[in-house]
């Protein structure tokens, strides 16, 4: 299982970055490079092939937390990672649900 938790942690490729412009001013652009939250599927279902799962709920203080568990077979058990999410400015529940998976994904190393 360790060789699975170091390929879960791999460097991402180019080609799972995106990019956006951030801000345009007189001095200049700056520009948002990011992932995207299949990105983290993607990678969770590459090294664990279904051997994963994600549960959102909402804490006590109305934040949207997900949760990631993998299944470890040499433990047979079940291991979690969790982390809250952030509304976006555009789609506020979505982003929040969004945001939490993707914090939880780096909570795994991803």
């Amino acid at each position: 299982m360790q060789e699975k938790y170091k390929d879960l942690r791999k460097p991402l490729t180019a080609n799972d970055i995106e990019l956006r412009v951030g801000n345009i001013s007189e001095k200049g652009a700056s520009f948002l490079l990011y992932k995207t939250a299949r990105i983290d599927t993607k990678r969770l279902d590459e090294v664990f092939n279904g051997r994963w799962k994600r549960k959102h709920y909402m804490d006590g203080k109305g934040n949207i937390v997900c949760e990631i568990s993998i299944y470890d077979t040499e433990l047979k058990e079940w291991i979690s990672r969790e982390d809250v999410g952030t509304e976006s400015n555009t789609e506020k529940e979505k982003g929040a649900y969004s945001d939490s998976f993707k914090r939880a994904g780096f909570a795994w190393g991803i």
